[in-house]
């Protein structure tokens, strides 16, 4: 529970900025391998967070360290989501 509550008190926090310094509070998730439950946890607390104070989330993307994948996760963000803003 304190990875979630913590996680959360950080997505508010960040919302709450961007929105001060005029950056749109659209927000991917970057975490680590599917079904850790420690990710899991911050994940879910980050998002309820942020969505709370007006961000809108675009999608969760789940990592593993291999850096071939990774560039193409990478690219394939930034395909769906960069090039339409």
């Amino acid at each position: 529970m304190r990875h979630e509550a913590a996680a959360k008190s950080g997505g508010e926090a960040a919302i709450k900025a961007a929105k001060e310094a005029g950056i749109d509070p659209t927000f991917v998730i970057l975490t680590g391998v599917q079904g850790d439950p420690t990710h899991d946890a911050r994940m879910n607390g980050f998002k309820e967070g942020a969505e709370g104070a007006g961000g809108q989330f675009l999608e969760t993307q789940y990592c593993d360290a291999i850096a071939d994948r990774e560039r193409i996760r990478k690219r394939r963000l930034h395909k769906n989501h960069l090039l339409r803003i």
